[in-house]
C-alpha cells in the first residue's frame, strides 16, 4: 500500500531499515525492467527510556518537594511548572512548596541523536505535619524511659525493640543496648515528618573489693 509520493514510516522501537522509491508508468509498475529506483534512504531508530504515564505527586505545604530524578543517561533536561518554575538540576526541588504551586510539572529530557522524552507529573499540595521530640536520652542498663513526641497524625516507631507500643507518641522504652529509634508521624493527607531518637545505655558497673580478709583478734 506504499504507493504515494510520501510515506509515513510505521512505528518501531529499534533497528535499521533501508528504503527505496520505485517509479514507472502506471501500467508498467509491476515490471522490473520498466522501473527506476531511487537512492537508498537509511533510517535507524535510537531507543530512549520508556515513557511514563502522568503520575500524581504529593506535596506537603512549606516542605521542600523532591521531584522525580531524571534519567542518568539524559544529556540535558529542563523542568517547568506553575508559578514560572524552571530547573535544569537532575535532582530538582520545589523549595517550601505552597498551595499556589499545585499543578502539572513537565520534565523534558534530551538524549543522543536529538531524541527527546517528555513526562508530566500532577502535583497536589496538602497541609503538612511537623514532629517534635527530644533527640537524645541517656539511661542506666535495666532502667526505663518515657519517650515524648508530638505532632498531628499517627505515629510509628522503628525498630520496636524494647518499646511498650510502637504506634503511640509516648511509649515506654527499655532497651538493653544503645540504640537509635526513628519516629514518623503521618497526617490524614499522607504528609510525613520524622526524627531520630538516640538512646545511650550505660552498662551497670561491676565492683570488686578483692578477696575476703581475716585478722587476728
Amino acid at each position: 500500500g506504499a504507493n504515494a509520493l510520501t510515506y509515513h514510516i510505521p512505528h518501531r522501537l529499534s533497528g535499521v531499515i533501508i528504503y527505496r522509491l520505485a517509479m514507472a508508468e502506471r501500467q508498467n509498475i509491476n515490471s522490473l525492467h520498466c522501473r527506476i529506483v531511487s537512492n537508498k534512504i537509511y533510517t535507524e531508530i535510537h531507543p530512549v527510556p520508556d515513557h511514563n504515564p502522568p503520575q500524581n505527586i504529593l506535596g506537603c505545604k512549606d516542605k521542600d518537594l523532591q521531584l522525580p530524578q531524571a534519567d542518568p543517561s539524559a544529556l540535558s533536561l529542563v523542568w517547568t511548572g506553575p508559578q514560572g518554575y524552571n530547573s535544569t538540576d537532575p535532582k530538582s526541588t520545589v523549595p517550601g512548596i505552597q498551595y499556589a504551586d499545585t499543578g502539572v510539572y513537565v520534565l523534558r529530557q534530551g538524549f543522543y541523536f536529538g531524541c527527546t522524552s517528555i513526562d508530566s507529573f500532577n502535583v497536589n499540595v496538602f497541609p503538612s505535619t511537623t514532629i517534635s521530640t527530644p533527640t537524645t536520652y541517656t539511661i542506666c542498663e535495666g532502667k526505663t524511659i518515657n519517650f515524648s513526641a508530638s505532632g498531628q497524625g499517627t505515629f510509628k516507631w522503628m525498630p520496636s525493640t524494647g518499646l511498650s507500643n510502637d504506634a503511640i507518641p509516648n511509649p515506654v522504652a527499655t532497651p538493653k543496648d544503645s540504640l537509635t529509634y526513628k519516629v514518623t508521624v503521618t497526617n490524614p493527607y499522607g504528609c510525613k515528618d520524622s526524627a531520630d531518637v538516640v538512646v545511650n545505655v550505660l552498662k551497670t558497673p561491676m565492683v570488686d573489693a578483692g578477696p575476703d580478709k581475716e585478722i587476728l583478734k
